[in-house]
């Protein structure tokens, strides 16, 4: 990529690229950089999604929540979704992940999987055992199969064995 980059000058999606791969590997300190290579690139909605995950990585909160505010497809609600999770505000956190799922379509079926997964992680860590298991097995019906979702019942049915010899 940065062979390509130096031939054909910096090209957007090719920086978007690069900024992600950068993320995903932890390499936070290049990215700013990548995006700073195109005028106006990390104010786009994929470059503050790319800053909002650093500013995860470095634990800065707020700049994670400045980086995705006004932003609303699924993949961002559900960013900052994350954001709410990390620093235990579940309530909200279950909000942004259901809102997340209205804005899927219905070939989108695996999102809508994994988002139930992420709101049945939340009701679990709170002990909500039953509503946890509610949101799995409508994860399991919209994306049957899908190891995501038999990693966490798995993990679900471990906690209430464990709940259910302490009692």
């Amino acid at each position: 990529m940065d062979d390509l980059l130096g031939r054909i000058g910096p090209w957007p999606d090719l920086c978007v690229l690069k900024a992600t791969i950068d993320v995903k590997l932890h390499r936070v300190g290049k990215v700013r950089g990548r995006l700073d290579l195109v005028a106006g690139l990390a104010e786009t909605p994929d470059g503050r999604r790319q800053l909002a995950d650093v500013a995860v990585q470095e634990r800065r909160w707020d700049d994670a929540r400045a980086f995705l505010a006004g932003l609303t497809s699924s993949q961002d609600l559900a960013r900052l979704a994350e954001v709410e999770r990390l620093l235990g505000v579940y309530d909200e956190a279950d909000r942004l992940y259901a809102e997340a799922e209205d804005e899927l379509t219905a070939k989108q079926m695996r999102s809508f999987a994994w988002l139930e997964v992420q709101r049945g992680a939340l009701d679990a860590a709170r002990g909500r055992y039953a509503d946890a298991r509610a949101h799995y097995d409508l994860a399991e019906r919209a994306y049957s199969g899908y190891w995501l979702v038999a990693q966490h019942v798995a993990a679900l049915r471990a906690a209430e064995a464990s709940r259910d010899e302490l009692s």
